[in-house]
């Protein structure tokens, strides 16, 4: 089979069968398997069990299912929710200031989650009723809660550079630091529209009154003590990466001991919160591995089948240099992320596009955090943009699925602003990662 054939027969089987609806892992490892006898015969089976034992063995991945706990058990803690009453309070009477302690929580709680099913959640049940009920405009309030909520794949601890590492072998500790100023930027950027959009627009978010307010400098002082604990877990996790002290996967095991610990003393730990924590990361952890097996399998037969020299040629031959290949990357991710789960994407096309734009002479962090970047648009990219159903699946009945997307889009655009500015200006993203040097 010519490597044409085999990426249209490949690819295009693995589209008509997530048409269907079947699952992804179990689309991208029947493709797999029937092409790789095809190409290879049985000879393949051996081949599929080197890499996955390969991965498996792979001490990186062993940070995921424990970020994935902290993000269940911080659900559960009643920190969050705290945190969110200190910086709404903060905020004071700033038109939007429920809206921007939206944005700011995101932040805050991406920095000590990074998983987007929690953070959208999370922040869903807490910013979308208190918007609700001071009448704010359904769009903005859906479209702050699925912007804000999306920060948590990029600002670090994330556990979307662990498997781009997995995937390309790049510094997890480099793509931390890669991702902290583009996900600040983005942090701001939305912020900044929320200011001029009730600006402009006053009725969008109308003024917080007198009794939602705390009168007194020094009560809204003692909020602070609401931002301790997360202080403490980014501090246990995040600092301990970008200080050195500690490897992802190390930080991760801190991180949770130190989530148990504050949940005991908040005398919140009990034999519930554990079980369900322990029960939703099992069945997250197990669901991200088998489409990480499935898809290393996928790559190994195209490889077998020589489809990557076919997607060198036709890279290497566009117009506008390596530009011209960083902008085509950029539009078939942004294509399939309407459609498939990033982690599919990461495993399955960032070995094939990556090596190809570090050969043009692109840094692989740089590579790395744009696609990042762009994996985050998937989030609110219609028509399967997960953080839209997230939203939709505990918003009133009033909220329509359109009013989702409608509220959405202009946050995708900053998004897109963000990921061109930072392919522009790349200092933006390696800035950090030099200092680490």
């Amino acid at each position: 089979m010519s490597p044409l054939m085999l990426n249209i027969a490949m690819f295009g089987s693995m589209i008509a069968l997530l048409i269907t609806g079947a699952p992804l892992f179990a689309v991208i490892g029947s493709v797999g398997i029937v092409f790789g006898l095809i190409v290879g015969g049985p000879i393949i089976f051996p081949m599929f069990a080197m890499r996955v034992y390969g991965l498996m063995v792979s001490y990186s991945l062993v940070a995921v299912p424990l970020f994935i706990l902290m993000a269940n058990l911080l659900q559960r803690s009643g920190i969050v929710e705290e945190m969110f009453e200190a910086i709404f309070q903060w905020a004071g009477k700033v038109r939007g200031s429920i809206a921007i302690a939206t944005v700011i929580t995101g932040v805050v709680l991406a920095a000590m989650i990074g998983v987007v099913g929690a953070s959208v959640i999370t922040l869903g049940l807490l910013a979308l009723p208190a918007m609700m009920e001071r009448k704010y405009n359904k769009h903005l309030v859906v479209g702050t809660v699925c912007a804000a909520g999306t920060l948590g794949i990029l600002i670090p601890p994330s556990i979307m550079p662990i498997f781009y590492s997995a995937a390309t072998q790049v510094s997890v500790i480099d793509l931390f630091a890669g991702s902290m100023l583009p996900g600040l930027l983005l942090g701001l950027s939305f912020c900044i529209y929320i200011l001029i959009l009730v600006l402009r627009k006053p009725e969008y978010a109308p003024a917080i009154t007198a009794e939602d307010q705390i009168v007194g400098f020094w009560k809204k002082l003692a909020l602070g003590k609401n931002i301790v604990a997360p202080a403490i877990i980014i501090g246990c996790v995040l600092g301990s990466i970008l200080a050195g002290v500690a490897s992802p996967t190390e930080a991760a095991g801190v991180g949770v001991f130190a989530v148990i610990v504050l949940l005991a003393l908040r005398r919140n730990l009990s034999w519930t919160v554990m079980s369900e924590s322990l029960y939703s990361t099992i069945s997250a952890t197990g669901m991200a591995l088998w489409i990480t097996f499935a898809s290393t399998c996928f790559v190994g037969v195209y490889a077998m089948g020589d489809g990557q020299e076919f997607v060198n040629a036709l890279v290497l031959s566009l117009p506008g240099g390596k530009w011209g290949a960083l902008i085509f990357t950029q539009i078939v991710y942004i294509i399939l992320g309407m459609f498939i789960d990033w982690i599919g994407i990461c495993l399955l096309i960032v070995p094939i596009f990556s090596p190809i734009l570090v050969g043009l002479g692109f840094d692989p962090v740089f590579v790395g955090i744009i696609f990042m970047l762009n994996m985050q648009m998937s989030f609110l990219s219609p028509p399967f943009g997960y953080a839209l159903f997230f939203v939709k699946g505990i918003a009133p009945s009033s909220i329509s699925m359109q009013d989702v997307w409608r509220g959405a889009m202009p946050f995708l655009l900053l998004q897109l602003i963000v990921l061109i500015l930072c392919s522009i200006f790349p200092q933006i993203i390696m800035l950090l990662p030099g200092m680490l040097q």
